[in-house]
């Protein structure tokens, strides 16, 4: 071989070699996310895709329940349409309740949530972290997200989560990529994604502040010497960062509405002016006269309301109303400011907080010359943490406490951050850094195969690990109806016995060929049944001073399904009596299964 064909060679293998490295990763997560598919029954939110989107298909319209709900509908067209179109669809009336053949119809949507979105978010890790600090730390970032166990949990689920955590981090890039050079082609791009993100999740409001933030206070174009103290942007460069802003959302509005179908979800004014309280939004805003009484009236029977703001405007009042969360043995209607963090610490790995730990230090010791370090950034890092700064502060003051899923667009930011500063700290030591990542790599793998198939349930070990969850932390967490499976394996070792089953979720027990009666409506004597099978969710909030299973919360089960089915043999005497006072608290109680 000559010596121009060894170097064509040569050059062919560089060039190809990384992106075979990144095939394999994107392989292997693929496999992992395959696997935990097959060991899921149809979670609680997936049942109410499922039936919007089977219904949509018979109906031949987006489901104006999808929007009303507050859910962004981008992701459930990508993932359930598709899959379902050759079904022709089914008439779904009941959104929360699941049918006989939902397992069946989930496969198709699960493969295509990972495909569409669980790989474009590896790729779009591996090539920023590529294209800034080279291979190693492109292929270290790309794995490390590829084995975090919240993006495995829910890239295994065909839930609008992992859309968002993609969508949002496309939309942070591309943002800071138009403030470097706020260009209308650089602002219309941008503005395409925010859309996108807009209509994956309605959390990514939090790109408005942080576009808006990012104009007004990034310095004229002379002003680049991290020297130089930061001069305040004159008046007029305040106007021209208020002109570009708004036309960043003009451009944004038609496309998000086209992301919607460009549907309606009903009258833009839900009840008639007679039936118009004096706390209502409308009277607040708008006061009463002829005029308003006028106005509200054309608002219910003439004007509809956009599918967008129809969304937005749930998520408003839902997240005004709150809703019952579980933290640490206390139970609340408005949760805590300091939920999330908790369940950040309780549910990201040791390396995800060992990043995360690294980050904290390099913002604290900027601290020491902020001017400086923040003209040392690049506009895609400032877009970064100004984003994260402004989404954290969203979360905090969030009265919907329900998962640290909600958090889910932080996981791949931190990593990617976090191996980025990595690299940069040993830039001249590449040998140390192919070390530490080959050390976080393995950290990353112990933590999430170590909790294959469940995943959605890990807990690292400073928590305490699996088996002290039960005490942390409650619903999607680690409890959303998906262990069904399990349940039916273990049944079948004890013999078939007859159950009582309280479940949290939507699917139906006999799609899984689980023979059970529902606690609140038991077929037979209590005396017939062999076993109670209670869901966590449903025994954590049961456990409070007064609920149904207060007494039964401090007896050890005889076996647990999967990783959230509690299960009681009612041989022993002192089951059975607690057994019969919980079914008659739950009788009393007919609303404590609404959570």
């Amino acid at each position: 071989m000559t010596a121009a064909a060894t170097e064509s060679s040569d050059t062919l293998t560089q060039r190809f070699a990384p992106y075979v490295l990144l095939c394999l990763v994107c392989l292997s997560f693929l496999w992992q996310t395959s696997l935990v598919q097959k060991t899921q029954s149809p979670t609680y939110d997936e049942t109410y895709y499922l039936n919007c989107g089977l219904q949509s298909i018979h109906d031949g319209r987006l489901d104006p329940r999808i929007c009303a709900e507050g859910i962004a509908p981008l992701p459930l067209m990508m993932t359930y349409l598709p899959a379902l179109a050759s079904t022709g669809g089914e008439a779904r009336p009941v959104p929360w309740v699941g049918q006989f053949n939902d397992p069946e119809y989930l496969n198709g949507p699960r493969i295509l949530n990972s495909v569409l979105f669980g790989l474009p978010l590896l790729i779009v890790s591996f090539l920023w972290l590529r294209k800034r600090q080279g291979l190693g730390a492109a292929m270290t970032g790309a794995t490390l997200v590829s084995l975090s166990p919240l993006i495995v949990a829910h890239s295994s689920l065909a839930t609008m989560d992992l859309g968002f955590a993609f969508a949002g981090l496309v939309a942070l890039l591309a943002i800071g990529w138009a403030i470097q050079q706020p260009n209308f082609k650089r602002l219309s791009l941008a503005a395409v994604a925010t859309a996108v993100a807009l209509s994956s999740k309605y959390s990514a409001v939090f790109l408005l502040p942080t576009m808006l933030a990012l104009l007004l206070f990034t310095t004229d174009s002379g002003d680049t010497n991290p020297n130089q103290p930061l001069r305040i942007q004159s008046l007029r460069g305040w106007k021209q960062a208020i002109k570009l802003f708004v036309l960043w959302g003009i451009l944004i509005l038609p496309i998000w509405w086209a992301l919607h179908l460009f549907t309606f979800t009903g009258p833009l004014k839900n009840f008639p002016l007679n039936e118009t309280p004096d706390d209502s939004p409308w009277v607040q805003i708008l006061g009463r006269g002829p005029w308003a009484d006028w106005f509200m009236e054309l608002a219910h029977h003439t004007l509809k309301r956009p599918a967008p703001i129809s969304g937005v405007l749930f998520q408003y009042l839902h997240n005004k109303a709150g809703h019952p969360a579980y933290l640490m043995g206390d139970v609340s209607q408005y949760g805590w400011w300091y939920y999330f963090p908790c369940a950040f610490a309780f549910k990201s790995t040791p390396i995800e907080l060992l990043l995360t730990g690294l980050l904290g230090i390099a913002v604290l010791a900027s601290l020491r010359s902020p001017v400086r370090a923040w003209r040392k950034l690049d506009p895609v890092l400032k877009s970064i943490l100004i984003g994260s700064a402004i989404f954290i502060a969203l979360v905090l003051t969030a009265k919907i406490n329900l998962g640290v899923r909600y958090l889910i667009l932080l996981y791949p930011v931190l990593i990617v951050c976090g191996i980025d500063l990595l690299a940069k700290w040993f830039q001249s030591r590449p040998s140390a850094f192919a070390g530490i990542a080959a050390l976080l790599v393995a950290g990353q793998a112990i933590s999430c195969l170590g909790s294959h198939p469940h995943q959605i349930a890990y807990f690292n070990s400073l928590s305490g690990g699996l088996p002290n969850a039960k005490n942390l932390l409650s619903d999607s967490n680690i409890d959303w109806g998906q262990d069904f499976p399990a349940l039916h394996r273990t049944l079948e070792e004890w013999d078939h016995p007859r159950v009582a089953l309280d479940y949290y979720g939507t699917a139906l027990p006999e799609a899984f060929g689980i023979q059970a009666d529902h606690l609140d409506d038991l077929k037979s004597p209590l005396e017939d049944y062999d076993v109670l099978a209670v869901s966590l969710t449903k025994l954590q909030f049961g456990s409070i001073s007064g609920g149904c299973y207060e007494q039964l919360w401090k007896q050890k089960p005889d076996a647990i399904a999967g990783v959230s089915i509690y299960l009681y043999r009612l041989n022993r005497p002192e089951i059975r009596e607690i057994f019969a006072n919980s079914v008659e608290c739950v009788r009393r109680k007919p609303g404590r299964n609404s959570l």
